[in-house]
């Protein structure tokens, strides 16, 4: 363990690419948290074109012995990005945070006081606060504190987001949990990934959620155009989601068999199967709609 690592509690991964005016208030974000037992990696991903901006922030913070950048020096996909800040991790916790959001001052130390004072629970996860254009939108994610593995499982089949990962994670769990690549032709896509981790995460333990204004993740909707690509619909795109679907399914069977709990393979295969028919019926009952009118 690295000497930063053995003063500091929380390590945060911002991933990063082509944005360096965008991360100065992430940044500034962080450094108003009211507590300071936490370290910053900055991850900056392709080549040395796109160096420049970053060069110049990381001298602004060159006395700043908590925040360190990596540079990747080529183009390594957004999903490995995230991971290779993961991989850099050997603090007892660790957070995500996009390269264009912010946390509340208050956001860091509760989420650190909901897993101290919850050892049966992997992730602790804040407000969402949803900023598109101009709107403002307080969201309350999803969370599953059940203590049954399986009553977990069975509200993550049936209602979720992707907000967990903007959560803060115990590293040991989090680490535990694997994404492989999308099949082809998804490769490229990086929407919904995220779900295949918190399906991972219920399996070891509680995804904890408290009712307090003052822990909030504030998205301010940078990312919307990448996941809108992702979501266009014409013949191939909607051939391409039904893939990812069958894809996405397959490793939550996955997971299942990892964490030998076969016992529920038939429920889960049911739950599941019930989950993507109701997602081909809402792309066909969307397309019909759109057609019509």
């Amino acid at each position: 363990m690295s000497d930063m690592s053995k003063n500091n509690l929380v390590t945060i991964g911002i991933p990063t690419y082509k944005r360096p005016e965008l991360i100065i208030n992430s940044l500034k974000s962080l450094e108003k948290q009211t507590t300071k037992n936490f370290q910053i990696f900055i991850s900056v991903n392709g080549d040395e074109r796109n160096n420049s901006g970053y060069e110049e922030i990381e001298h602004l913070y060159r006395n700043n012995n908590k925040v360190s950048f990596f540079y990747q020096n080529k183009n390594i996909g957004s999903i490995k990005n995230f991971l290779f800040l993961l991989s850099k991790c050997q603090t007892k916790y660790f957070m995500w945070l996009a390269d264009d959001d912010t946390v509340s001052p208050e956001c860091l130390e509760i989420l650190v006081d909901i897993l101290d004072k919850n050892k049966d629970a992997v992730t602790a996860v804040p407000y969402w606060e949803r900023i598109i254009d101009d709107k403002i939108d307080l969201i309350v994610p999803s969370h599953f504190h059940q203590d049954n593995i399986l009553s977990r499982i069975i509200k993550f089949c049936a209602k979720t987001d992707d907000v967990f990962f903007y959560g803060l994670h115990k590293t040991e769990n989090i680490k535990k949990c694997s994404f492989k690549d999308f099949w082809k032709p998804n490769k490229e896509l990086i929407s919904q990934w995220a779900y295949i981790y918190i399906f991972d995460l219920l399996f070891q333990g509680k995804i904890i959620f408290r009712f307090d204004e003052r822990a909030k993740w504030t998205n301010n909707g940078s990312s919307l155009k990448q996941y809108s690509i992702d979501g266009k619909s014409n013949l191939f795109s909607n051939f391409k989601k039904i893939i990812k679907e069958i894809n996405i399914n397959y490793q939550y069977i996955f997971k299942i068999i990892k964490w030998k709990k076969f016992h529920f393979l038939p429920i889960m295969f049911f739950l599941l199967t019930l989950f993507f028919f109701r997602k081909l019926f809402k792309l066909a009952k969307n397309k019909i709609f759109k057609k019509k009118t």
